[in-house]
């Protein structure tokens, strides 16, 4: 009986460790704008090139200097020639790990007509996962979309 109830508080106090250690992670990040500043990969390309031939592509992002918009530039390569492509998102809000923002000049809407607002939801300061506003995906359901920081 001792040892059941010692292995149970172990399993619960390793439990309570583990969740308090992987909010603590995500709250690392208490300026969602501020961190999204440099260049990311997709967890996908990742997989595909390794992550030094996927970070020759990334996508750069840049928050303005009044923070209501977060520009991003990224390489497109067809037939061995490059060209440079850009857009920008209007940031709605941030909060506490995570930032709102719609994506200027997107086509596709919800089906009620509604434009698509992305939350980018930062993991740590060097993964986050984009989910739209809305949508009731978990953390690991988002993982294979996730982008990665390129060093």
């Amino acid at each position: 009986m001792t040892f059941s109830f010692c292995r149970f508080g172990l399993i619960v106090s390793l439990s309570v460790l583990l969740a308090a250690n992987s909010s603590a992670r995500a709250q690392n990040v208490t300026d969602p704008l501020a961190a999204m500043q440099g260049r990311w990969i997709w967890v996908g390309s990742i997989e595909k090139l390794g992550k030094e031939k996927a970070c020759e592509t990334p996508t750069r992002f840049e928050p303005s200097a009044d923070r209501r918009e977060l520009k991003y530039f990224y390489r497109t390569e067809k037939d061995g020639k490059f060209e440079e492509k850009s857009g920008s998102y209007n940031v709605l809000y941030q909060e506490g790990n995570s930032a709102a923002m719609y994506l200027n000049n997107e086509t596709r809407r919800l089906k009620n007509g509604d434009r698509y607002i992305w939350i980018a939801i930062f993991e740590s300061p060097d993964r986050f996962l984009w989910r739209v506003y809305g949508d009731a995906s978990t953390p690991e359901q988002l993982a294979p979309y996730a982008r990665v920081r390129c060093r």
